[in-house]
């Protein structure tokens, strides 16, 4: 089987094509941050086996649960800045609330793209009365 020559669209297509050194960058940072990011990339990763497919969201559950995969990237942006020193430890008791800012700016995120989405046959905000999946 031959593998098609170009593989994504636009900048996920550009960090393909750049991904060595994203992989460089990745060896070179200190291990607590790598630690960091390999737990959290492999818990949205997981996350998203569900969702990469979805392309419309129907019931208010369903949107959540799009949602709340971008609550892990706030606990992980905390952990990082905790980790690199530059915030202070006691953040980390707060970690529902980093989770609750990633599903705050993912859903900012939806709110903006509708239209995008719309035109290209997607639909990320929930239908009111939709019934739970």
């Amino acid at each position: 089987m031959q593998l098609p020559a170009v593989v994504g669209e636009g900048v996920e297509q550009e960090l393909l094509q750049k991904f060595t050194y994203v992989q460089q960058v990745y060896a070179g940072l200190n291990p607590l941050a790598q630690d960091v990011i390999l737990d959290i990339t492999t818990q949205i990763a997981r996350g998203m086996q569900s969702e990469v497919r979805r392309r419309n969201v129907r019931s208010p559950q369903e949107y959540e649960k799009y949602c709340c995969l971008a609550g892990l990237v706030g606990e992980g942006l905390t952990h990082l800045f905790v980790h690199s020193g530059q915030e202070s430890p006691q953040l980390l008791e707060q970690l529902p609330l980093a989770h609750s800012m990633g599903q705050f700016l993912q859903k900012v995120n939806i709110i903006r793209d509708v239209l995008e989405d719309q035109t290209a046959g997607r639909h990320y905000w929930p239908e009111p009365h939709a019934p739970a999946p």
